[in-house]
């Protein structure tokens, strides 16, 4: 063949790879590969000039090495969840600067906007594969630290202070614990029913600082997203665990508990008390909650000229109108439940599709990734939409899907989206390939016999 070196071989293999980041991991494999044979040659009495030969000669043509190898390791592209998300993001910049006071905050909203379409791109383009492998060990120590960092924020800058926007700063950064998480999964694929145990309370760990914000919301939503995703990778095999029929309910049985006793506390007894009956606070969260309903009250899907009822004429003259948190409400006021079903629709497309793409991840440690993206980006729409239309009690709110007045969830959720595109596109320089599903059966002990 002519190639009697091994640096020449893996040249001209790595001319027929055209994506780089897979030339160089390939090439990487393929150079150990060679090593590991020409070792074998030597142990077997070879001369080390003839051992080195012969083990560039077996690994066959590089032309033919190389394109078969360029075929399958090809970036994996996805424009529909962007352009659908910056869609829904103009949108909302479109309808806050139309109705809402938005210019009186118009330069910190474009510049969060520009901010997070670069570090989407960014994150878009990363090696994502790469940077959780270098997280190795230290992982653990970010997950003991971490919350820790998050919670001193929100001690030194209370909510109610002028240090607001710090401790907000330190709830953007909670969005990204599960994405932590799934880098935890990595780090203790196969290590069996104590690893499952270890990942449950990590999850409770990193649930916890939105607690001390107070934002009650965001913590559901990071303990829902990550057990979620724990239980995907208990359900694939990933923690190594046999009986997955006794570890899923057991994973479950501490967050239950922990809702049910969270419910039943007087922390929530009130909040709950003026969901149900907001008559019994008028100036408070239940004058919001009874605005709301009697603007719905009756509202046509699309809006006819002369259809708004008196109630929803009042509300669009309210100070209630004019704030961003209720756009969504404001929308329905003026153009009929019409705006309720496009919004649910674009998160629920959202949804539909960044699953679909998950499914066909090849992948296991790709899929966890992403799940914990996706459903982090799902849970926090979907809470915003419910609470948008007062059908949540937990008070928190963005205008439209995935499009928030502020800037700060702006550059958050567009730097998760950045994330979430590149596992799909890194998908194929993941070392681990998802197991075929299986249908799942009930151990024998537990079946009646015939």
């Amino acid at each position: 063949m002519g190639y009697e070196k091994k640096e020449d071989y893996l040249q001209a293999v790595g001319q027929e790879i055209r994506w780089r980041p897979a030339r160089r991991q390939l090439t990487r494999e393929l150079s150990d590969h060679i090593a590991d044979q020409e070792a074998d040659f030597l142990s077997q009495g070879m001369d080390p000039q003839e051992a080195a030969r012969r083990a560039v000669e077996e690994m066959g043509d590089p032309v033919e090495v190389g394109q078969s190898m360029n075929q399958p390791h090809r970036p994996k592209r996805c424009f529909s969840l962007p352009i659908l998300a910056l869609c829904a993001s103009f949108a909302g910049l479109v309808c806050c600067g139309q109705w809402m006071d938005f210019y009186d905050n118009k330069g910190n909203q474009l510049l969060g906007l520009g901010v997070g379409l670069v570090l989407m791109g960014l994150l878009w383009l990363a090696d994502l594969p790469a940077a959780l492998k270098k997280l190795g060990r230290w992982v653990y120590g970010l997950v003991i630290l971490c919350p820790l960092g998050v919670w001193t924020l929100f001690v030194l800058w209370p909510h109610h202070n002028s240090g607001v926007s710090s401790a907000r700063f330190g709830l953007y950064l909670t969005l990204f614990f599960p994405l932590l998480f799934a880098a935890l999964l990595l780090r203790l694929r196969g290590q069996g029913a104590w690893a499952v145990i270890a990942a449950s309370l990590a999850a409770a760990w990193l649930a916890m600082p939105p607690i001390q914000f107070p934002n009650i919301g965001t913590a559901a939503i990071l303990y829902g997203v990550m057990l979620f995703v724990l239980s995907a990778a208990v359900w694939n095999g990933w923690m190594g665990v046999k009986r997955r029929w006794l570890a899923l309910p057991l994973l479950w049985t501490p967050g239950v508990l922990f809702l049910t006793a969270f419910f039943t506390s007087g922390l929530s007894t009130a909040r709950f008390t003026y969901f149900f009956h907001p008559e019994l606070d008028p100036t408070g969260y239940g004058y919001q909650w009874n605005t709301i309903r009697q603007t719905l009250d009756g509202l046509p899907f699309f809006f006819t000229s002369g259809a708004l009822s008196p109630t929803q004429e009042a509300y669009l003259q309210s100070g209630l109108s004019h704030q961003s948190d209720f756009s969504l409400l404001t929308l329905t006021a003026q153009w009929g439940w019409v705006v309720m079903a496009v919004s649910l629709g674009v998160i629920l497309l959202f949804g539909a599709l960044a699953l679909m793409r998950i499914r066909k991840l090849r992948s296991l440690s790709a899929r966890l990734t992403a799940h914990a993206v996706v459903w982090t980006l799902l849970f926090q729409a979907l809470l915003y939409w419910l609470a948008g239309f007062g059908y949540s009690p937990f008070y928190s709110m963005l205008p439209l899907p995935f499009f928030s007045y502020g800037p700060g969830f702006q550059m958050t959720d567009l730097a998760l989206l950045g994330v979430l595109l590149s596992a799909f596109r890194m998908d194929a320089l993941w070392q681990d390939i998802a197991p075929p599903r299986e249908p799942f059966r009930l151990p024998p002990s537990l079946l009646l016999p015939e």
